[in-house]
């Protein structure tokens, strides 16, 4: 029998070639749209890098990349319909939910992103035992 890709241990930093095209492209817009706004090059560029970090970096669940993007877009639209904070407080306030949902990321037993092997030795362990039970990815 055939071993899949998800049955493999591969876990810390990780990139695709469609992630690297991604990168390229969030790049690209945002810097096309500083010289338009900076807020909206912002607002671009926000999302691609914590796409990078969340997915490539620190291989956060999807419920916590989800939970980062709806208070993303919650307090993008306030922003922009409202303007009911500043530029900054947006940026703060999303770097902040976002370093929190990688520091719970981190205190999982199968965190697997950067530095896995110091935030997690005993991952290699977890991850055979629970293979067993139902393959996880990682």
């Amino acid at each position: 029998m055939q071993t899949s890709e998800k049955e493999h241990f591969l876990p810390g930093f990780r990139i695709s070639l469609v992630d690297a095209i991604v990168l390229i492209a969030g790049t690209a817009g945002s810097a096309f749209l500083i010289s338009e706004s900076a807020v909206a090059a912002v607002l671009l560029a926000m999302p691609v890098l914590h796409f990078f970090l969340f997915c490539n970096v620190f291989r956060i669940k999807r419920r916590k990349e989800l939970i980062w993007a709806t208070i993303f877009v919650i307090s993008s639209a306030l922003f922009i319909v409202y303007q009911m904070f500043s530029p900054a407080f947006l940026i703060v306030v999303n770097f902040l939910v976002a370093v929190v949902m990688i520091a719970l990321e981190m205190r999982e037993p199968d965190y697997h992103g950067i530095f896995w092997r110091t935030i997690n030795p005993g991952l290699e362990k977890w991850w055979n035992s629970s293979r067993v039970n139902h393959c996880p990815t990682l």
